[in-house]
């Protein structure tokens, strides 16, 4: 495009073609007037002007897309806090509408409330059943149905009133106790259901039953003092006979063993042990024995057992027979933490008799009896 004559008007070229052989230097700018958008150039080495396109206003374009984001943004959070505000509407109406139905339910459903207390007996567990809380509210209770749900989500036989039944009816106050033989260990569910007229009602109750520990360990301290026959080894020679005489010598020494409940009354006890000799350690003797005890419910027990002295020396083994019985004490529920016994012992050949120390379990007197040949038993001092 050449520039104007003089004093004349600018002169108008369309569809110009630069047909130079190397791009020339020039200024761009452009003009926006947020209807269209121009770019001009204008070559450095003239003052031709160039429009080298027109277009919808981008200025324009820019500022509508910003406003439609802006109320689209302002759209999504009406319509998000118009959705909250709808579901805490149904929310509280949900609320409003159970607890209409939780008041008519009341109003018309009788009370039920019921506690399970277990006791351990003998053979199984007493659970009893207290459902007074039945008796009260707006509408006590006419009558009340338990069931007995085990540890395996099964129903579980109960002993009430003398029968054995899965179900069992209590009638007002609601109060009775039922006898499991034998439980496994874990929660009891009692689902129970009262009646009054027509309306009903259920709610539950939950008793535990522990783990039956059946095995536990003891050990106790020893003293006491022996009178046993053995072999005079200073006064016996190789050309005489053996000359046996009788000994005494106090005793120091310790026991240890378990407890193992067989059942509800009956445990087996094995132990070992050793007895110091405090004149002779080389006769220190070690020894075992076990013991059968029944318990009764009132923590006493009684048993009797054998045991075997001296088996360290091959020479002088020597059978027993023992006796103890005494009461259970502390917390055990079998005397099964550990064991003391005081013991008198009448002495055979290798008897012993002396006073155990009352170290940790449960107070008992104990005979033992070793048996020896005839004519060499000792004798009770």
């Amino acid at each position: 495009m050449d520039g104007p004559a003089q004093g004349g008007k600018p002169e108008i070229v369309s569809n110009a073609v630069w047909a130079g052989q190397k791009a020339f230097d020039g200024f761009q700018f452009v003009v926006d007037d947020m209807d269209k958008t121009y770019t001009f150039i204008v070559p450095k080495a003239c003052g031709n002007l160039t429009l080298i396109s027109a277009e919808p206003s981008r200025k324009k374009a820019a500022l509508d897309a910003a406003k439609a984001a802006e109320e689209a943004k302002k759209r999504a959070e009406q319509d998000a806090a118009a959705k909250a505000a709808a579901e805490t509407k149904k929310k509280a109406d949900e609320a409003a509408r159970l607890e209409a139905e939780r008041r008519a339910f009341e109003e018309l459903s009788p009370a039920c409330g019921v506690t399970a207390t277990p006791a351990k007996v003998k053979g199984g567990y007493d659970i009893a059943i207290d459902g007074t809380g039945a008796t009260a509210g707006r509408k006590p209770a006419q009558s009340m149905t338990v069931q007995i749900i085990g540890p395996t989500g099964q129903p579980v036989p109960v002993t009430f009133e003398g029968t054995s039944q899965t179900e069992l009816t209590l009638k007002t106050p609601f109060k009775g106790t039922v006898f499991v033989k034998k439980p496994k260990a874990g929660t009891y569910t009692l689902r129970v259901t009262t009646a009054a007229d027509a309306a009903k009602n259920t709610c539950e109750a939950t008793a535990t039953v522990p783990e039956d520990e059946r095995l536990s360990y003891f050990v106790e301290g020893d003293f006491g003092k022996e009178r046993r026959m053995r072999v005079d080894e200073e006064r016996t020679t190789s050309t005489t006979a053996p000359i046996v005489r009788g000994f005494c010598a106090p005793l120091v020494g310790f026991q240890g063993g378990v407890n193992y409940m067989l059942n509800d009354n009956w445990a087996i006890t094995p132990a070992v042990g050793f007895a110091i000799n405090t004149d002779d350690g080389g006769q220190s003797s070690l020894f075992a024995d076990v013991a059968f005890n029944y318990f009764t419910a009132n923590k006493a027990y009684v048993g009797t057992g054998f045991g075997i002295w001296d088996f360290n020396h091959s020479d002088t083994v020597t059978g027993s027979w023992l006796v103890n019985f005494g009461f259970r004490c502390g917390r055990a529920r079998r005397a099964t933490a550990s064991t003391c016994r005081p013991v008198a012992v009448p002495a055979g050949r290798h008897g012993r008799r002396g006073q155990q120390l009352p170290v940790l379990g449960r107070p008992a007197l104990r005979v033992e009896v070793a048996a020896g040949p005839a004519g060499e038993a000792g004798r009770l001092e």
